[in-house]
C-alpha cells in the first residue's frame, strides 16, 4: 500500500509542475457541483468519487464502480436558474469502464427590450455539455481516468458558442476503502466564443483526502477535504458523512474562501439497489440552494457480488478483500471460499509463468524416464489416465528427459506378461524400471478432496530404488491438470533428478518414518487417504525423513498377516513399527465436529513406545485439509530441531 502512496503523490507531483497557472475564465457553470452526495459533503469528493456522475468530478472513480449505474440529478439554483443531468456508467471485462453523462445548464428567462419599443422573454443562457469518460485500474489500489466533454451555449436566446475540453484524475483507494486521495485536472481546452469574443474554460486543479474512520456493520464515518484551485484563488472544502444501519446518510459540508463562504447539509436514504439523495446549501444573502439525486446500480450490494464484479474486471486483490469478508453464517461463504482458492491459484499460475519464462537449465545427458498409470483417489480412472498423457508430454517438452511412450511400455510389459496395473510398490515399480531399461520411473496418484483437486507425483531411481522427488499440486477445477502437470514438470531442477547418492553421514540425520493410513472420523475413507498420502509428500519434501511408501508397508504388512486396521494406540503403532523396520511411526485421524474439521497426527518412538510429538490443526472446509497438513508438518519438524 504504501508504494502506491508513493506513486501516486510523484505522478500527482509532476502534474503541478507543469500546470503553470490557472487562468480567470468564464463559463462558471462548470464550476457548479450536480451531484447531490457530493452537494451536502461540501463539494469535498476528489477522493471519494465512487457513483456514475464520478465523471462530472473525478472520472478515475469510475474504475471502483463493480457494476453498471447510472444517476439523475437536479439542482435549484438562484432565482429561477437550474441545473440537471443524467450519467451512466458501464464496465467492460478487461478493459476498464467507460461513462457517458449529459448535463443541461438552465439561468432561466430574462425579459428583453427591443429598440422598436417591444419587449420579449427569452432564456438567458442555456448550456449543454456532452461526457464521454473512461477509467481504468493501473493497480487494485490506483487508478487513472479521463473525460472528454463538448460544450454547447446559446446566449440570450441568439448567440451561440462551442468549446472542447478535457479533464483527467488519478484516484489512490485502499483495498477496505478506509482511505482514499484524489487528484483532478478539470477544463483543459478551447475557449468559448460568441461572436468575436471568448472566455476561456475554468480550469481547475484540486486534490483531496478522504478517510473512513470508523465502518462496522450497522454504520460508517467518513470525512473529506478538498483543496480547490481555479479562477487564481485557493479554496477549501470539507465535508462529514455519517450512515446509519447502512440505510440512512446525514452529511455536513463547509466551503471555505468561496464569495460566499457556504455550510451545506444533506441526507440519504440507501433502498439498495436505489439510492435517494438530498443537499441543502445556506448560501448567506443570495437565495438557498438545493439538490435531488436519484440513482440504480444495476447489481447486487452483497459483499459476494461486488467481488464477483471486481473480479470481472481484474481487481482480484480487491475481490479478495470482500469475498474473505463474507460471514461464515452465510449462504455465500462456500463460494467465496472457492473464489478465494481459484484467484490463489491464480496468482501462482502466473508466478509459474514467470518462472517458465526464465531460461532453463538442461542436463549434459537426457535421462530415461516412464510414467505408470497414475492412481485414481476419489476421481476417475479416465481422468488419471488423461492426466499421465499430460505428464508424459510436459515431460518432453521440457528437455531434460527421453519418455518411453505409454505403447511402448504396455508393449514390453505384455512381451514380459507383467501387469503394470497394481504395480505401486518400489521393488515393483524398479523391477518394471529395468525390464523398460529407463533410469527413472514416475509414479503418483490423481485425487480429489473437498472441492480441489490434488497432483502428488514421485519419481524413483530404478538403480538405488530411492525416491528422489515428490511433488504436490492443488488445483480448483479438474480443467486446470493440464497447467498442473506443467506446473510440477517445471519445479523439477536438474539438482532433483540428477541422482548423485547421499552420504551415509546425510543418510544417518534423517529418521526413517511411515505413516499410517489416517483414521475417518465422520469423514469418509477417500478423505483420508488423499490427506494421508499428503502427508507423506509433504514429510518427504522437507528432507528431514525418508518415508515408507504406503505400497511397499502394505506388501510387508501382507507378508507378516499384520492387519492394521483399528491399530490407532501407541502400542500397535510400535509393534507395527518395528516390523516396518522404522524408527518412528506416524498415527493419527481427521474428523469432522459440527461444520469443522480437525487433523491430530502423534508420532511415536519404535524403540520407547513413547510419543514423542503431537500436532493438531483445524479447518472451516475439507478442501483446506491439504493446507492443514503442511501446517501439521512444519510444527513436527520444528519440534525435530
Amino acid at each position: 500500500m504504501k508504494k502506491t502512496v508513493y506513486l501516486f503523490l510523484i505522478i500527482t507531483a509532476f502534474l503541478l509542475m507543469n500546470i503553470s497557472f490557472v487562468k480567470a475564465s468564464g463559463a462558471a457553470f462548470l464550476h457548479d457541483d450536480i451531484n447531490a452526495r457530493s452537494f451536502g459533503m461540501g463539494s469535498a469528493f476528489t477522493a471519494i468519487s465512487d457513483d456514475s456522475g464520478s465523471v462530472h468530478i473525478n472520472p478515475a472513480g469510475l474504475s471502483y464502480l463493480p457494476f453498471s449505474a447510472m444517476s439523475a440529478n437536479y439542482t435549484k439554483n438562484i432565482i429561477d436558474s437550474f441545473n440537471s443531468s443524467l450519467f451512466y456508467s458501464l464496465p467492460v471485462k478487461g478493459l476498464g469502464v467507460l461513462g457517458v453523462g449529459l448535463c443541461l445548464y438552465d439561468a432561466g428567462s430574462i425579459e428583453i427590450n427591443n429598440y422598436d419599443g417591444t419587449s420579449e422573454t427569452v432564456n438567458a443562457m442555456q448550456n449543454w455539455v456532452f461526457n464521454l469518460a473512461y477509467s481504468i485500474s493501473m493497480i487494485d489500489e490506483l487508478s487513472a481516468g479521463f473525460n472528454v466533454k463538448g460544450v454547447s451555449s446559446t446566449l440570450a436566446g441568439r448567440y451561440t458558442a462551442s468549446a472542447y475540453a478535457g479533464d483527467f484524475g488519478l484516484l489512490f483507494r485502499s483495498l477496505d476503502s478506509s482511505l482514499s486521495l484524489g487528484f483532478a485536472v478539470q477544463n483543459v481546452g478551447t475557449k468559448l466564443t460568441y461572436i468575436d469574443v471568448g472566455d476561456d474554460l475554468p480550469l481547475t486543479v484540486r486534490t483531496g483526502m478522504g478517510w473512513k474512520f470508523r465502518e462496522s456493520d450497522s454504520d460508517s464515518w467518513l470525512v473529506s477535504g478538498d483543496v480547490v484551485y481555479s479562477d487564481n484563488t485557493i479554496k477549501y472544502n470539507f465535508g462529514l458523512e455519517c450512515e446509519f444501519i447502512r440505510i440512512i446518510s446525514i452529511r455536513a459540508g463547509y466551503k471555505l474562501k468561496y464569495v460566499p463562504e457556504v455550510a451545506t447539509f444533506g441526507v440519504g436514504v440507501n433502498l439498495k439497489p436505489m439510492k435517494l439523495d438530498f443537499g441543502y446549501a445556506v448560501m448567506g444573502n443570495l437565495d438557498n440552494l438545493y439538490t435531488i439525486s436519484l440513482s440504480y446500480t444495476f447489481g447486487e450490494t452483497s459483499d459476494y457480488d461486488i467481488g464477483e464484479g471486481f473480479l470481472g474486471k481484474g481487481m482480484q486483490e480487491r475481490a479478495l478483500y470482500h469475498f474473505r469478508h463474507i460471514p461464515k453464517s452465510s449462504k455465500r461463504f462456500a463460494s467465496a471460499k472457492k473464489r478465494i482458492a481459484q484467484i490463489e491459484y491464480a496468482a501462482r499460475k502466473e508466478a509459474a509463468l514467470n518462472q517458465m519464462r526464465k531460461k532453463r537449465i538442461y542436463l549434459k545427458n537426457k535421462i530415461r524416464i516412464a510414467v505408470m498409470e497414475l492412481e485414481s483417489q476419489n476421481v476417475k480412472i479416465s481422468t488419471s489416465a488423461i492426466v499421465g498423457e499430460f505428464l508424459r508430454n510436459e515431460l518432453f517438452k521440457d528437455g531434460n528427459f527421453v519418455v518411453l511412450e505409454r505403447e511402448n511400455v504396455d508393449k514390453v510389459l505384455k512381451e514380459q506378461k507383467l501387469q503394470a496395473s497394481g504395480c505401486t510398490t518400489n521393488e515393483c515399480i524398479v523391477e518394471i524400471g529395468k525390464i523398460l531399461n529407463v533410469e527413472q520411473m514416475l509414479v503418483g496418484s490423481v485425487g480429489m478432496i473437498g472441492d480441489e483437486y490434488c497432483l502428488n507425483i514421485r519419481i524413483v531411481d530404478v538403480e538405488s530404488g530411492q525416491v528422489l522427488i515428490t511433488k504436490t499440486e492443488v488445483c480448483p477445477s479438474d480443467e486446470d491438470f493440464m497447467f498442473l502437470s506443467k506446473m510440477i514438470v517445471m519445479k523439477l531442477e536438474p539438482s532433483d533428478i540428477e541422482e548423485e547418492g547421499e552420504t551415509q553421514a546425510i543418510k544417518k540425520e534423517k529418521i526413517r518414518v511411515a505413516v499410517m493410513d489416517l483414521d475417518s472420523k465422520d469423514v469418509s475413507r477417500a478423505t483420508t487417504g488423499v490427506v494421508s498420502d499428503f502427508l507423506r509428500n509433504s514429510l518427504f519434501s522437507t528432507g528431514k525423513y525418508i518415508v515408507l511408501e504406503r505400497t511397499n508397508m502394505d506388501k510387508i504388512l501382507k507378508e507378516q498377516q499384520f492387519q492394521t486396521s483399528g491399530c490407532t494406540n501407541a502400542e500397535c503403532a510400535v509393534e507395527l513399527g518395528k516390523l516396518l523396520n522404522v524408527q518412528e511411526i506416524i498415527i493419527g485421524s481427521v474428523g469432522k465436529i459440527g461444520r469443522k474439521y480437525y487433523l491430530n497426527i502423534r508420532s511415536v518412538n519404535v524403540e520407547s513406545g513413547e510419543i514423542v510429538k503431537t500436532a493438531s490443526e483445524q479447518c472451516e472446509e475439507e478442501s483446506d485439509l491439504t493446507r492443514t497438513c503442511t501446517s501439521i508438518v512444519e510444527k513436527l519438524v520444528k519440534e525435530k530441531k
